[in-house]
């Protein structure tokens, strides 16, 4: 589906109205580039409650990048596997099967992900507990193209997490992700529900020197 970035944002704002309530659209999605701006000193986070997102039209995530405010993410065009989530102020985080591909706008962007799939998948169903695998990526960072990133994921165990009032059961998975050749070394953080293969939640780096970003689906799309 595509959808213009104006008519979303002019939707979510028929949808709340902009009466000065806290929760209309422009308080809910929270400015990500402000974000980007208050990460040394935190920002309290909006809340949300189940009812305003059961509202939404949209499918829509939850992002919160380093100590920054949570804001409110909808899908504004799906390609195949690839999400576009767009912020209030229009900046961009792309997901691949729950895995971020590429992001505009969030000062140090991620300009690509080179792999066809993950083994995150095939390692919760075979119930293997250690597995290792490689990926390349583009960061804008010092234009650096097709740094190898070596990844080693270990499964932690299952984990009931809640979203929004609504639990989720999941397996944690943790990657070990190391990249020799910008001497960049993190770990990426993934719920992800075992029967439906979604991933609930995570927390993953997409740059070097940009803290992680923390990601909840709170109303899923429809085929994703």
């Amino acid at each position: 589906m595509t959808l213009s970035r104006r008519h979303l944002l002019s939707s979510l704002i028929s949808l709340f109205g902009l009466s000065g309530c806290s929760s209309s659209p422009l308080s809910l999605m929270q400015s990500t580039v402000e974000a980007i701006n208050l990460l040394a000193n935190g920002y309290p986070d909006v809340a949300l409650s189940r009812s305003q997102i059961n509202a939404l039209p949209y499918a829509c995530i939850q992002v919160k990048i380093g100590r920054g405010p949570r804001s409110l993410l909808v899908l504004g065009r799906q390609e195949n596997d690839d999400l576009h989530w767009i912020s209030a102020d229009q900046a961009v985080i792309i997901t691949r099967r729950g895995h971020i591909v590429r992001t505009v706008g969030l000062g140090t962007n991620l300009r690509g992900a080179h792999y066809l799939s993950t083994p995150l998948m095939p390692m919760i169903h075979s119930q293997s507990r250690h597995t290792q695998y490689q990926r390349e990526i583009d960061i804008e960072h010092n234009d650096f193209y097709q740094v190898n990133i070596q990844s080693s994921l270990q499964y932690v165990g299952e984990e009931t997490i809640t979203i929004l009032g609504i639990a989720y059961s999941t397996l944690k998975i943790q990657e070990y992700c190391k990249a020799p050749l910008i001497g960049w070394q993190h770990m990426n953080i993934y719920w992800i529900s075992p029967e439906q293969g979604v991933m609930w939640r995570s927390l993953q780096h997409f740059a070097p020197n940009m803290p992680a970003a923390s990601i909840e689906i709170l109303k899923r799309p429809t085929q994703a």
